[in-house]
């Protein structure tokens, strides 16, 4: 038979036993120190992929502006004239496509700096300038690469219950005034 102060005894020094508090205590902070890790990594990567996005505008305005352009340009006073990529063909809203090489030219150098891009991705916006004459040396559109519609892949909090896995970037866009375009 167990007496009764035994157990009592056994309790109190049960009680005073502290050898497993660092256990418990490095088990409760463990995952959160874990999940902090991983968001300051994440949003490390995800601010990289912001910069690599914003120089391949960059690159890809810099690449347009000396190829000829994608589109005729004869009636640029009158609007902007959009293009667009699609399944590797460009589309300018109904203007006659000049280069489909040029818009090719832009999509490539984008992505050497960015692998992730797509000529769904890129869009080039010639506008009106009011620089230059058809006759004295061609008309100098501004020029905008802007990169819509990228996605970002997140590497660890994909994983996270209640997280999603992607997210759009906004939009990228770069103007630069264009060299000299003489109308055919």
């Amino acid at each position: 038979m167990i007496r009764r102060s035994s157990v009592i005894e056994r309790l109190a020094r049960l009680g005073r036993n502290r050898r497993g508090d660092v256990v418990v205590g490095f088990a409760l902070l463990v995952p959160m120190l874990v999940l902090v890790t991983a968001g300051i990594i994440e949003f490390s990567i995800y601010m990289f992929e912001r910069g690599r996005a914003t120089e391949a505008t960059r690159r890809g305005t810099r690449v347009a502006v000396v190829q000829i352009p994608i589109a005729s340009l004869d009636d640029l006073a009158e609007g902007p004239v959009i293009c667009t990529g699609s399944s590797g063909t460009a589309s300018c809203g109904g203007v006659t496509i000049e280069s489909q090489a040029s818009l090719d030219a832009i999509v490539a150098d984008m992505q050497r700096i960015m692998p992730s891009i797509a000529p769904e991705n890129v869009r080039v916006v010639y506008s009106f300038s009011g620089l230059g004459e058809a006759e004295s040396g061609g008309i100098k559109p501004f020029v905008t690469v802007s990169l819509v519609g990228l996605q970002h892949q997140y590497v660890m909090l994909g994983i996270v219950p209640g997280m999603s896995g992607t997210q759009t970037f906004p939009s990228f866009a770069t103007t630069e005034i264009g060299g000299g375009y003489q109308a055919p």
